[in-house]
């Protein structure tokens, strides 16, 4: 008699402990589902400069856009049904891969738009397709192995997100080359922005994939995750619609098949730059230094190339050959020179305001490479020739 009503105990804290949990996954999912559309109606709504090298922008708000959609009507659903095992895991399953997918193309487009094909996306989608529509059939028709098949799905879900996660950071290290070589500065810090949104997309995508495992209170955990890196996604695409020309200028210009063709361009030419080319080169960079052009901002290295005339391939010869380095060291050599003029004749200049005049966008890369190149920190400096004075 005693077991009976222990095991009747057990049985009404089961069913409570559902009900609570129901209740819980309903809300959260109705939560999310009204959060995502709202996001993703602001996104179609934003308006976009009609500029050719914003055409893949539009693409990536176009893939944002059916990627909220698409996630904001499976939760409605989800709520609707409520937490019903094994649906709810079979309904992530469902939905991370193309989640992952639409997500990682939309971050590849801000840094290597060129790897978006619509070829290569349709491909992806209709593989993903038909994994998850096999799925569905075997939990029908064969459910006595759908297990196994469940768990094989898991795994190669946790496989996309490897590779696009290989992908994305071998994206991210040319994006970030190029920017860099094409204004002379490290400009990693302006970029890494695109780095985070994707490392939200990467933990939501592993917690999608402990989900499949846990269930329950791991909702808890995924729904504000995703939630976050939705609202991140939608206030960048915001910013980026208003402010990209210092990362679009770089990465849908000719400069990009310049600095990576260079190499083998340079492998043609071994033969030494003729001293008459190589004093034209000399004079036309000393006119260049006098009018203290280095000091300029925001002034890529073919901006530099076309005002002073000179072919992309035959300077980067000329830096390394005759001068033994190259132009973006060189340029910031110049600065850093100049800096230490000014703290020399004016010593109660900021570092910062130092740092803005001789051309840094940021001051943490002026102290970087003024302490590579002099050995001490710009305070350091500045406080010997204070006490000098």
């Amino acid at each position: 008699m005693k077991c009976r009503k222990f095991y009747l105990f057990l049985h009404v804290c089961n069913r409570e402990q559902k009900e609570k949990m129901d209740e819980i996954y309903r809300n959260l999912m109705l939560l999310a589902s009204g959060i995502i559309a709202a996001l993703s109606v602001t996104i179609v709504a934003l308006r976009i400069p009609k500029r050719p090298e914003l055409e893949k922008f539009r693409n990536a708000r176009t893939i944002f856009a059916i990627a909220g959609f698409l996630l904001a009507t499976l939760n409605f659903l989800c709520f609707l049904v409520g937490y019903v095992q094994p649906y709810d895991k079979m309904a992530i399953l469902a939905t991370a891969p193309y989640e992952a997918l639409l997500m990682t193309c939309t971050v590849l487009i801000f840094i290597n738009p060129e790897r978006v094909t619509m070829k290569c996306v349709v491909r992806e989608f209709l593989i993903i397709s038909v994994l998850v529509s096999a799925m569905y059939l075997i939990h029908w028709k064969f459910p006595h192995i759908f297990q196994y098949v469940y768990v094989a799905l898991g795994i190669a879900f946790f496989g996309q997100i490897i590779s696009y996660t290989t992908i994305f950071f071998k994206s991210y290290k040319r994006a970030v080359k190029l920017t860099s070589e094409y204004y002379a500065e490290d400009y990693a810090p302006r970029i890494i922005w695109v780095f985070w949104m994707f490392v939200f997309v990467l933990i939501s995508a592993l917690a999608c994939f402990i989900c499949l495992f846990i269930g329950g209170w791991g909702y808890c955990i995924l729904v504000p995750t995703y939630l976050c890196t939705y609202n991140l996604f939608a206030v960048r695409m915001t910013i980026y619609a208003t402010d990209n020309s210092y990362i679009t200028s770089a990465l849908h210009s000719q400069f990009q098949t310049a600095v990576e063709g260079s190499g083998e361009t340079e492998l043609k030419q071994q033969s030494d730059i003729p001293e008459e080319t190589a004093e034209e080169v000399k004079e036309k960079l000393s006119q260049w230094i006098s009018k203290k052009k280095f000091m300029e901002k925001d002034v890529s290295y073919t901006d530099v190339l076309f005002e002073i005339g000179i072919e992309v391939s035959l300077l980067r010869r000329y830096m390394k050959d005759i001068l033994g380095t190259d132009f973006r060291t060189w340029r910031n050599g110049l600065r850093l020179e100049e800096a230490c003029r000014m703290f020399t004749e004016n010593p109660c200049m900021s570092i910062e305001q130092v740092s803005d005049k001789v051309g840094y966008n940021d001051s943490s890369n002026f102290h970087k490479d003024f302490k590579k190149r002099y050995g001490m920190s710009a305070s350091a400096f500045k406080k010997i020739k204070q006490k000098a004075q």
